[in-house]
């Protein structure tokens, strides 16, 4: 949801719509194209914020995290990440 504001209500009526909420396990503040902070930064806000089953919000307006992607997937897997689809993760709808 976005700025991951919900209720019982919204997510009972996204369920019955048949989709699925899905929320990030980390986000930092990149969504400010006027304020970006340079790529060293977005680097080590994203690095900082790994764990496994991490789900990474990055805002596609930053220009930080576009520039640093390549290397952010590459050093996670250097250290032995994986990256998957949210389609390989069961999912309990509770239906």
């Amino acid at each position: 949801p976005p700025m991951g504001e919900y209720s019982e209500k919204t997510l009972k009526i996204i369920n019955d719509m048949g989709y699925t909420s899905v929320f990030w396990s980390f986000a930092y503040k990149d969504w400010e194209v006027k304020n970006q902070k340079g790529t060293g930064f977005a680097y080590n806000q994203i690095m900082d914020g790994v764990h496994n089953g991490a789900i990474l919000l990055l805002h596609a307006v930053s220009k930080d995290n576009a520039e640093v992607l390549d290397r952010v997937i590459k050093d996670l897997k250097n250290q032995g990440y994986t990256f998957k689809s949210l389609q390989d993760f069961p999912i309990n709808n509770n239906q």
